[in-house]
């Protein structure tokens, strides 16, 4: 049997973000086996009244002084013949000692020539050898002394993690190091947190606008590591071992959800297949628009490889449905998948009959047999809202989901420029300006608001802003934004009505401007009067004349 072992094997497949140990342990690394140090307190005859007793060792001493009556101080023990009753006596009186009892167990021993007193240190090493000494009918000896664990000259475990290339045709190296020993105690392991080098290696999946299964091979790898001793004047690696392959995904859970969870314990409660989790937080029925967005990411934990499809069911305001299956995919075991589920994405309104009105979709993984292989999820098709916005971002689990938004924004505009002077030699004339500016430079932002929403979507907007990759939905095509926000008021507590406000904008900066034709024109005249002709209806007025400050059906 190899010195070497690992105790706790790698888990099937792991969150990148949260706390993931590899501890090779080694049984034979030290030169010489730990002992505790046992010391004999002899005694060859009778003890007089006055007599002492000085123990020594390297951490304390203890001074016990021979009574005919002795006190309750913890310093004294009566005197006496030195046979074996008078000998078994005195346990109780020097393990009462404060000292002693902090740093050795009391015991008799009456098998030896003489009664004695062993104390044996509580810790291994030498510190717990005593001074010897014999001073009249007591004397103090070494049976046994203390030795500390030594672990063999130089060593150490040599660790390397690998995991898989982006092309998935092989691996490549993310970790490699020699690991010294755990301290404190010392223990023969050598512990470290592989998550942060695995994560490292991980790339985005960005996300596809279709209704057929995609793999996610970026942010979920599979990996394993090496391991071997190393030791000697000239540390060298002796023989390497490798563990089994494993699989570690993009993100992890917060610290206060993490404590006592796995990955697969959190994604899949209960080891319920028609429970699994696909990677989206927040509520799993939600409002949305028909153009709007949305997949389903799900990692096959069943721990086999199976069929799959995406089963939709669209329901009618009637309350009847239709259901139907998308996407035949095979899923290979501890494998993510993703399709998107959008409502026209699915181009539901041709599946939707004459005379019936669409209310809400369900979609959940399946099994090609019908089983159930996730939880489902219900999209409620949304009333007409002004001004909505999606933002589409990788969350906190490694999937890509949508926040909807809707309600007025504000554009924002901001420049920089770099001014310069112009050489002498080139100002010919005083509108040539004496002072130039290069470098211009737009950036765009946009302030929105989420609209009125419930608390626990409000408090999901944490995920999007710990989001490293977010788009804003615009035209069919993916923005990739930035946040300008330093805190995020979440609701109060008993608050019916919530809504938050952040403000993005785009991940470059422009040089240039193109006016949108699509915009239509602006209607107006030179006297500043606006015709009130039907040729324009760009001008809209309720009848009741009031300040229109927010939005309502009455406005219709």
């Amino acid at each position: 049997m190899p010195g070497i072992t690992i105790p706790t094997s790698l888990p099937a497949i792991a969150f990148s973000r949260n706390y993931l140990p590899f501890a090779p342990l080694s049984d034979n690394y030290q030169a010489a086996a730990p002992a505790k140090s046992v010391n004999r307190l002899s005694f060859t005859g009778a003890i007089v009244a006055d007599a002492v007793v000085n123990l020594v060792w390297t951490a304390a001493a203890a001074e016990m002084t021979a009574k005919a009556e002795p006190d309750d101080s913890g310093l004294q023990f009566p005197a006496g013949d030195g046979g074996n009753d008078y000998v078994t006596s005195l346990v109780d009186w020097f393990a009462g000692n404060y000292f002693i009892q902090e740093y050795y167990a009391v015991t008799v021993d009456l098998a030896a020539a003489h009664p004695a007193l062993i104390f044996t240190a509580l810790d291994a090493g030498p510190d717990g050898d005593m001074n010897p000494f014999a001073v009249g009918n007591i004397q103090l000896t070494i049976d046994t002394e203390g030795v500390t664990e030594l672990p063999l000259e130089g060593f150490a475990h040599y660790v390397s993690l690998w995991i898989a290339n982006d092309a998935g045709t092989g691996f490549n190296l993310a970790y490699e190091a020699n690991v010294p020993l755990d301290e404190n105690p010392v223990t023969g392991f050598s512990t470290i947190d592989i998550s942060n080098a695995l994560d490292a290696f991980l790339t985005t999946d960005k996300p596809v606008f279709a209704n057929n299964f995609f793999n996610c091979p970026g942010t979920l790898r599979q990996y394993y590591a090496k391991y071997a001793q190393v030791y000697g004047a000239d540390p060298s690696i002796k023989r390497v071992y490798k563990t089994a392959p494993a699989f570690i995904n993009f993100g992890g859970l917060d610290i206060m959800t993490e404590n006592g969870k796995t990955m697969t314990g959190y994604l899949r409660p209960g080891g319920n297949n028609a429970n699994t989790l696909c990677l989206k937080q927040g509520s799993k029925a939600v409002l949305v628009q028909k153009e709007q967005p949305e997949w389903l990411y799900w990692i096959n934990l069943t721990g086999a490889d199976i069929d799959i499809r995406v089963r939709i069911e669209l329901f009618f305001t009637d309350n009847t449905g239709v259901p139907f299956l998308l996407g035949a995919k095979t899923a290979l075991a501890y494998n993510k998948y993703a399709v998107c589920v959008g409502y026209n994405f699915l181009n539901l309104d041709a599946s939707v009959p004459s005379g019936k009105t669409p209310a809400y979709y369900t979609a959940r993984i399946v099994s090609s047999t019908g089983s159930y292989l996730s939880a489902i999820y219900t999209y409620t098709l949304d009333v007409y809202r002004e001004w909505p916005r999606y933002f589409v971002y990788l969350n906190s689990l490694g999937g890509y989901q949508t926040l909807y938004c809707w309600g007025k924004g504000q554009d924002t505009t901001s420049r920089t420029a770099d001014t310069g002077e112009r050489n002498a030699n080139n100002i010919q004339a005083a509108n040539s300006g004496r002072l130039l500016e290069a470098n211009i430079k737009l950036s765009n932002g946009t302030k929105v608001n989420t609209g009125y929403t419930s608390k626990r979507a409000i408090q999901l907007l944490k995920d999007f802003l710990a989001s490293e990759d977010k788009y804003v939905y615009q035209d069919g095509r993916l923005i990739p934004i930035g946040i300008k926000a330093d805190s995020l008021d979440q609701p109060a507590d008993g608050a019916n009505l919530n809504a938050g406000t952040f403000e993005y904008y785009p991940l470059f900066d422009e040089v240039t401007y193109t006016d949108n034709a699509d915009q239509p024109d602006d209607t107006h005249n030179s006297g500043g009067l606006i015709p009130t002709s039907n040729t324009y209806d760009a001008i809209w007025d309720d009848d009741n004349n009031d300040d229109d400050l927010a939005y309502d059906d009455d406005d219709l």
